[in-house]
């Protein structure tokens, strides 16, 4: 029997994000009361967290209600500028991807829950959120403004400030 060896393939996974201004965070939040005041809400593009004010089983100015974002994104934080994808047929014909060396400011941007101070499991308490970041108090990551309105705290770009 001859054994013939087959080319191995290699893959090479890597983050190519080019800097941008970073919306708020993707957060959502639970819901505590009964009906329509049970059902979670998610941070909308304008940074609010928006509870229903009637239902009387939820207060919404309740800032122990617990908030978790989708950790298995590698960016959670909406974009601030939108703009038109380009009519340039080629997905990637902006990116430089190896074509000349790069130059300039290059900054490694930490992550996520880095800049947003969050802990990240695993965990010897094992909480809720299973590998990866556990769910948090909405108050610890939000202001409450009133009438069940909550603004998330942005925080993204705050990295750019030494950049």
């Amino acid at each position: 029997m001859r054994l013939v060896s087959k080319p191995q393939r290699k893959k090479l996974l890597q983050d190519i994000n080019k800097v941008r201004e970073r919306g708020p965070m993707r957060w959502t939040v639970a819901g505590k009361g009964e009906g329509e005041g049970a059902k979670r809400r998610s941070c909308d593009l304008d940074g609010l967290i928006r509870l229903p004010t009637n239902d009387p089983t939820d207060d919404p100015a309740d800032g122990e209600r617990e908030a978790t974002c989708q950790w298995i994104k590698d960016s959670n934080e909406f974009m601030a500028a939108r703009h038109p994808p380009s009519e340039e047929p080629d997905l990637y014909a902006h990116w430089n991807l190896g074509r000349v060396p790069v130059v300039g400011n290059v900054v490694d941007e930490p992550p996520w829950w880095e800049k947003y101070e969050l802990p990240m499991l695993p965990s010897a308490a094992g909480m809720r959120g299973g590998g990866g970041c556990p769910a948090v108090p909405l108050a610890s990551v939000a202001d409450y403004e009133g009438g069940g309105v909550w603004r998330v705290r942005n925080r993204g770009n705050d990295w750019r400030a030494g950049a």
